[in-house]
């Protein structure tokens, strides 16, 4: 299911850099009922373990936090408090 693109479009933007992943991927699993970030990263490949955040995201930092509004927005009852991967873990 991951969808790789350099920058995704206009309307369906890039939201994971490092794992190329799209807006309309990441909301499609949403919709699908994975609405963790761990069920999110295994089934489009957001927040790969090799990511480098800082490098490939334009806002300069990781991009679980923007993955996480999807899931608020689009699975309302979800509690799934993280919202960060293992870059910012690190830091």
């Amino acid at each position: 299911m991951r969808q790789q693109s350099e920058c995704g479009t206009q309307n369906n933007p890039m939201v994971c850099w490092c794992g190329g992943v799209t807006e309309e991927a990441v909301i499609k699993a949403i919709m699908a009922g994975n609405t963790t970030l761990e069920q999110l990263r295994q089934t489009t490949g957001v927040c790969p373990d090799d990511n480098d955040c800082a490098h490939n995201n334009p806002k300069g930092r990781c991009c679980a936090p923007d993955i996480m509004v999807l899931v608020k927005r689009y699975a309302p009852g979800n509690t799934d408090s993280e919202s960060c991967c293992s870059c910012c873990k690190q830091n």
